[in-house]
């Protein structure tokens, strides 16, 4: 699903123009990056926890030069779904 097509489903959902729900995204996505700037994350109740991860520096090998080498430390984000979610998407389809 893209950005559109997520903003159209949210507007038809509740009844918002569809550029209200834009104005909204866009301020969710400005918000969550200055809270990832101050490596902060970002639960989201029912949904899960978008977690602000810092990589550490480790040495592996690097198939592309054939060679072992040292990887630099990455700022990352990692989504961690709530109990809820996990459930409705692991549910046990029954016999």
């Amino acid at each position: 699903m893209t950005q559109k097509e997520l903003i159209v489903a949210i507007s038809r959902k509740t009844g918002y123009k569809a550029e209200m729900v834009e104005n909204i995204m866009a301020a969710y996505i400005d918000i969550s990056i200055k809270e990832f700037m101050k490596k902060r994350s970002i639960r989201i109740r029912r949904f899960g926890t978008l977690r602000y991860i810092q990589a550490i520096v480790h040495n592996g090998y690097n198939p592309i030069k054939g060679k072992n080498e040292v990887f630099k430390g990455r700022n990352k984000i990692k989504f961690i779904p709530s109990k809820m979610l996990d459930k409705v998407l692991n549910i046990q389809e029954e016999d």
